[in-house]
C-alpha cells in the first residue's frame, strides 16, 4: 500500500481518536492552504487492511457532515518502513488496553519517536515506561488528557459533542536526542490543531487533578446509573469530599502537593457544567464493557498501599464497580 509520508499516528481509532485525526487534518489542510509546513497523520486501525475505510464522516457541534479521505493502516501488520517517518504516536485506547496496544509496536518505531497515552486515569504510563527502557534506544514518553466530547455514530462516523480543554506534556524524553524533548514543530503543531490544547511543564499535577475529577464522579455515576449533574445531590457528599481528601493525601505522598479546596470546587464545577451528560464509565458499565475503574480509583488505592497510607473510600468503589462487572 502506497501511503504519503505521515509524522503523526493515532493508535485507538474511536470517538476520541477519530476526533482528534479530524482536528489534524483540518489545521493540515488550512496550513497546506497557506503554504505552510504539515505534520501529517494516518490512524492505526486493529483490523485487516482490507476493512480499512478510506473515507471518515465528521460531525462537527452545528450538526454539518464533513467527508474526508483517510489514511489507515492495519495496527498488527503495519511495518517498520510504513511507520519510518512518525514522530509521534497518540494512544487513545482504554487504560487496560495501552500495553497490548503499543507494545507490540514499539520494535518498529524510529528512535527519534515520541508517545502520547490520552486516556482516563494514571497507571499505564508505570509499566510502558519499563517497556521503553528496555528498548536499545528508549523513546519518548508524553501523557496528557482531555475533556472534549465525541460519540461515535458507527465505526467510521464521530460527532463532536462537546469542547473541552487538552493538556499534554512531556513525562521523559527520547534517549535518541540526549534528553531533549519534543520538537518544538511538533508541539506547535499539535497545540495549535487541538481546540483549547495547553502545553504542561508539570503534567504528573495536572493529571492528578483530572483524577480527582475522574474519581469522584465515575464510579458513582456508574454505580447509581445516574447523569453527572445528579452527584450535586446532598447524598453524595460525604463520598465526594472522602475520594478528594484520599487523594490530596495520597499525591502529597507522591511528591504531588495538590489544593483540596481548589480539587473540591473543580470537581463541583465539572458536575455543574456536565450536568445532562454520562460518564464515560456510567456507558461502560451500561454497555456492558470494561471500564478503567483500575487506572481511576484504582490508582489511588495501589499509591496508598505504596506508601502505607489507606484510602477506605476509594477502595470501596473500586471493590462495588469490580463486583458489579463480575456480574
Amino acid at each position: 500500500m502506497s501511503l504519503a509520508p505521515a509524522h503523526i499516528a493515532i493508535v485507538g481509532p474511536g470517538a476520541i481518536g477519530q476526533l482528534i485525526y479530524h482536528q489534524l487534518n483540518q489545521y493540515q489542510l488550512n496550513r497546506h492552504q497557506l503554504n505552510l509546513h504539515q505534520h501529517k497523520c494516518l490512524l492505526l486501525w486493529p483490523k485487516a487492511q482490507s476493512a480499512i475505510p478510506t473515507q471518515l464522516t465528521f460531525i462537527d457541534r452545528q450538526g454539518v457532515s464533513h467527508h474526508s479521505h483517510h489514511q489507515g493502516l492495519s495496527l498488527a501488520n503495519a511495518t517498520k518502513a510504513e511507520l519510518a517517518t512518525i514522530q509521534l504516536v497518540i494512544v487513545t485506547v482504554k487504560a487496560h488496553q495501552v500495553l497490548s496496544a503499543i507494545v507490540p509496536l514499539l520494535p518498529k518505531l524510529a528512535p527519534n519517536c515520541q508517545i502520547l497515552l490520552l486516556h482516563n486515569g494514571l497507571g499505564p504510563h508505570l509499566a510502558l515506561k519499563a517497556h521503553l527502557s528496555a528498548q536499545p534506544q528508549p523513546l519518548g514518553l508524553l501523557l496528557g488528557t482531555t475533556s472534549q466530547g465525541a460519540m461515535r455514530i458507527n465505526d467510521y462516523t464521530i460527532a463532536h459533542t462537546g469542547t473541552g480543554v487538552t493538556q499534554w506534556g512531556q513525562a521523559s524524553a527520547p534517549a535518541i536526542n540526549a534528553g531533549l524533548p519534543i520538537s518544538a514543530s511538533l508541539q506547535q503543531g499539535f497545540s495549535s490543531a487541538i481546540p483549547e490544547c495547553q502545553w504542561q511543564t508539570d503534567i504528573i499535577n495536572a493529571l492528578w487533578q483530572k483524577l480527582a475529577v475522574n474519581a469522584a464522579i465515575n464510579p458513582l455515576t456508574a454505580l447509581h446509573n445516574c447523569r453527572n449533574g445528579e452527584l450535586s445531590d446532598a447524598r453524595f457528599t460525604g463520598m465526594i469530599t472522602a475520594v478528594v481528601t484520599e487523594l490530596v493525601q495520597v499525591a502529597a505522598a507522591d511528591g504531588v502537593a495538590l489544593n483540596y479546596a481548589e480539587l473540591l470546587a473543580r470537581v463541583y464545577s465539572v458536575i455543574a457544567l456536565t450536568a445532562n451528560n454520562y460518564s464515560s464509565m456510567q456507558q461502560d458499565m451500561a454497555l456492558g464493557r470494561q471500564t478503567e475503574i483500575a487506572a481511576i480509583n484504582g490508582y489511588i488505592v495501589a499509591r496508598a498501599q505504596a506508601h502505607q497510607l489507606e484510602a477506605p473510600q476509594n477502595q470501596q468503589l473500586l471493590a462495588a464497580i469490580l463486583q458489579r462487572q463480575a456480574h
